[in-house]
């Protein structure tokens, strides 16, 4: 791990960095440790941009699995998934902000909140 890492951007969920003497970035995001070289976060940002969200959240829209956005990655047998709220803190740490067509707002079902009716 590099021992001069400038800190780009944080949020709740984690942090990017970049380390000028070995030319990468570090994505730490929840238990992960992402270090990209330029080529591989310019592409993780463009892949991570062009993902739907609506669509993954319609197409899995009546199952039970929390998460329900899929990042593939460049291996195989790996995929990550990401439920809406992880996902849009993962898109912050790449871009300064959302553009206004970008804002989504949430039907009640898609809210994880315990309701407690009286």
């Amino acid at each position: 791990m590099c021992e001069k890492l400038i800190k780009i951007k944080e949020n709740d969920c984690g942090e990017l960095h970049y380390c000028e003497s070995c030319n990468t970035y570090h994505l730490l995001y929840k238990n992960f440790h992402f270090v990209l070289n330029i080529k591989e976060y310019q592409a993780l940002k463009n892949h991570i941009s062009d993902i739907d969200i609506e669509f993954w959240l319609d197409k899995f829209g009546e199952t039970k699995v929390k998460r329900k956005i899929p990042v593939a990655t460049s291996q195989e047998n790996l995929i990550l998934v990401f439920d809406i709220y992880e996902f849009i803190a993962l898109k912050s740490l790449f871009f300064n902000q959302q553009q206004v067509n970008e804002i989504m707002y949430l039907s009640t079902d898609q809210i994880e909140y315990q309701t407690i009716l009286n």
